[in-house]
């Protein structure tokens, strides 16, 4: 890809999301960060954009970043999180991958007694350094700042000596063709390896994933044991889902 496509489409992505970190746009252009960096150098120059710790943030035609809105997806998260811990027992091995799901649901779990949680997400493991009831382990690895999770080769063969009872995995899109996909091209590597040292994947993800596609497939649909969510997800999922035995929970809906 020419650097004036990849101008376009970094504005493309920015256009839709508002804001994004480099090691994601590093993943979808398929170029390293050290060129996403430059880009962003570029745009930002333009008044495009607004560089940040990792990232890039849009500019509101006023020049200014967009303000902090409260985030629509808060409470549905929450109640993805409450499900998930009901799935949980005490004494488990379990893991958690890396993203704000996976990071709700360690918060519901600093009741549950005697669990070993195993997480390359720095941000879980810090949730959880107050419970002397839960064991947490952090595979070694490369820390990738912006997202404050560790990858790499080191990581996945720390992975390879353990099994879990339970895996939750958060994707960024799922589609009946494509299965579960995930932007970053390491995490997807990661969780793989992830998938491959449980008894059970439960997928979990908020209902604007469904119908997407991100840049890096994990697994296709029978891949995972058991879908976690919200009721806003379109009908022809639950139904596709329900026809193909594969069990989805989804939130309340007031």
């Amino acid at each position: 890809m020419f650097a004036a496509q990849r101008l376009e489409k970094i504005k493309e992505i920015l256009l839709e999301k508002k804001q994004i970190d480099v090691v994601t746009l590093s993943s979808i252009l398929d170029v390293s960060e050290v060129t996403v960096r430059r880009d962003l150098e570029k745009l930002e120059g333009q008044g495009f954009l607004t560089k940040t710790h990792g990232g890039a943030i849009l500019k509101e035609p006023d020049g200014n970043p967009p303000q902090q809105e409260e985030d629509p997806l808060k409470e549905e998260r929450e109640q993805i999180g409450i499900i998930a811990s009901h799935m949980v027992d005490d004494n488990e091995a379990i893991l958690l991958g890396p993203g704000l799901l996976c990071l709700e649901i360690a918060r519901n779990l600093k009741d549950k007694n005697n669990l070993t949680i195993v997480t390359i997400d720095l941000n879980i493991a810090i949730e959880l350094a107050d419970c002397t009831n839960i064991n947490v382990i952090i595979p070694g690895g490369y820390l990738i700042g912006s997202s404050l999770s560790l990858y790499g080769d080191l990581t996945e063969k720390f992975l390879s000596d353990m099994f879990v009872n339970k895996a939750f995995i958060e994707v960024d899109g799922i589609s009946e063709d494509r299965g579960y996909t995930i932007n970053n091209a390491q995490q997807a590597s990661v969780t793989k390896a992830m998938m491959r040292i449980t008894k059970e994947v439960i997928i979990v993800a908020d209902y604007t994933k469904f119908g997407k596609i991100a840049f890096n497939q994990i697994g296709l649909i029978h891949n995972a044991n058991k879908v976690i969510t919200n009721d806003k997800v379109p009908i022809e999922f639950k139904k596709y889902f329900f026809d193909e035995e594969i069990p989805i929970f989804t939130t309340y809906q007031l």
